[in-house]
């Protein structure tokens, strides 16, 4: 039997790829950030994260998913090297602390998509939207309980997400004459890819269950 889309997604995005062992003690980055498209992403992220490293808000945890993301491409193989540029960009940054804001602004800069009063840019194919909104809620699903099970109640639309899509995604893919295992993985993670464009976790979420909830 053919995987469905939603099982050979969810099969790569498995908790150990997904989860973040960052280091407790507080972060902070240089002003200059790195050339290296994901290595600036995922120092932004730690940055970001390291400006309230203890009982983080659930926007920042929110934004550096959205980094995160960026450094990945969207795919659990990019994922699996941000993850630990991520974590070396934490112990390396630890002790710094007045660099952190000015890093974060560099990064406001650097990332405009990912500052939370970016506004959102959603596909105007319906079936991109639900492939998309599909993805979003697997990912970020999968971020929040290997970062942080259980620790943000705000995150449970993100499996509200994965609930509304589910049944949908397969017809989208279909309507987009996607059918083999391998364009459904191409085609995936070519939206994948383009997420990080849409906004905010968070104002995409909403938008998407307000379409497809």
């Amino acid at each position: 039997k053919q995987k469905t889309a939603y099982e050979i997604y969810q099969c790569d995005w498995s908790s150990d790829v997904c989860s973040s062992d960052l280091p407790a003690a507080s972060f902070a980055a240089p002003v200059s950030l790195p050339s290296d498209p994901l290595e600036r992403a995922a120092t932004c992220a730690a940055a970001i994260l390291g400006q309230q490293p203890e009982n983080t808000p659930f926007a920042v945890a929110d934004r550096a998913a959205h980094l995160l993301l960026l450094a990945s491409g969207g795919t659990p193989e990019g994922m699996s090297k941000a993850q630990p540029i991520l974590i070396s960009a934490a112990q390396k940054l630890a002790g710094n602390l007045a660099d952190v804001d000015p890093t974060v602004a560099a990064c406001d800069k650097a990332f405009p998509r990912t500052v939370a009063n970016a506004p959102l840019r959603m596909p105007k194919d319906a079936n991109e939207r639900v492939i998309g909104c599909a993805i979003l809620g697997s990912y970020m699903q999968g971020f929040y309980q290997g970062f942080a099970d259980g620790k943000y109640p705000e995150a449970a639309r993100y499996g509200q997400l994965v609930t509304a899509t589910n049944s949908k995604i397969e017809g989208a893919l279909v309507a987009s004459n996607i059918t083999t295992e391998e364009q459904v993985k191409a085609k995936i993670y070519g939206v994948a890819a383009s997420l990080s464009d849409y906004g905010p976790p968070t104002k995409v979420a909403d938008a998407c269950l307000k379409e497809f909830g």
